[in-house]
């Protein structure tokens, strides 16, 4: 086909085509327009010109600093928190893991313990009631201070040669009654280290049987440490040099300057220049929000 023929039908087509699908056409190309700019980070509707922001220029050039380094540093800080979570994850399944191992390893220790616990378990209470009667060692305090202190007396008329056949008599009652006393006490030490033996043995038997308890695994306590965004709010604020709070508001006032593509005017409200250092940053601003728009981020 010549190039003749495919003008003349080309202008054929475009004479065919109505007012009405014409106007279509441009609309679609300005809607195509408008998403291309504001995937660029253009805003689409007209500038919204105020005489004076709650903002300074320096301010919004210390914010822009901080949403650049968040666009820089989110990549970096999702992938580690992502593959922290994964960390997590696998810890939390292998202590439930061995937790399940534990549970059934203990029960199983347990059964055997019982077993060998019970087969002791008359003798070892025969054992506990003796050490436990022999303990109760019964002391007379009055009597006790009356033989002592005639045995102190009588003591002193030996040293003094005036002692008599009843004297030697309460010296002796009070060494009989203390040594009563020495005797119950060695019984009741006696009493107790047979039962305590007796228990030692039966957890030796049990060690012996069915092993050594089981352990329990510690619990990795993991939590789930710092989220991502918070993260990416810390770098924000870091390299803007602006403090938390006031970087919240700071960084939501540049965002909503550029969101809504507000410009100042020089003037009584502004001075000329800082008006149009505060455009200036919030173009940048508007060029910062479209990369945090475009990797998805919150804002």
């Amino acid at each position: 086909m010549s190039k003749s023929i495919r003008a003349a039908l080309l202008l054929a087509v475009c004479a065919l085509i109505p007012a009405s699908a014409s106007a279509q056409l441009g609309k679609l190309k300005k809607k195509a327009t408008e998403a291309a700019a504001g995937a660029a980070g253009v805003p689409t509707t007209a500038p919204r010109y105020v005489q004076k922001v709650n903002i300074t220029s320096a301010e919004l050039a210390a914010v822009n600093k901080g949403l650049e380094a968040e666009i820089a540093q989110a990549p970096g800080i999702i992938k580690a928190a992502e593959e922290a979570q994964k960390d997590r994850e696998k810890a939390q399944a292998k202590y439930e893991k061995d937790m399940e191992a534990y549970n059934k390893a203990h029960e199983k220790w347990e059964g055997c313990r019982d077993r060998i616990v019970a087969g002791d378990s008359a003798e070892a209470q025969s054992k506990a009631k003796k050490a436990e009667d022999a303990s109760n060692i019964q002391l007379n305090e009055e009597q006790m201070q009356a033989l002592a202190l005639r045995a102190q007396q009588a003591a002193q008329r030996v040293q003094a040669g005036t002692a008599t056949a009843e004297d030697r008599k309460a010296i002796a009652d009070f060494q009989n009654y203390m040594a009563r006393v020495q005797g119950q006490a060695s019984g009741s030490l006696a009493a107790t280290n047979e039962a305590v033996a007796f228990n030692q043995a039966t957890i030796a038997k049990i060690e012996k049987t069915c092993g050594g308890e089981p352990k329990q695994p510690a619990n990795p306590n993991l939590g789930s440490g710092k989220m991502a965004q918070e993260q990416i709010s810390d770098a924000g604020a870091a390299a803007s040099g602006i403090a938390k709070p006031a970087w919240f508001k700071m960084r939501d006032e540049a965002i909503a300057l550029a969101s809504s593509n507000t410009r100042v005017q020089g003037g009584a409200g502004t001075p000329e220049d800082e008006a149009n250092a505060v455009n200036q940053q919030i173009e940048l601003a508007q060029k910062n929000l479209a990369e945090i728009k475009k990797q998805g981020l919150p804002y």
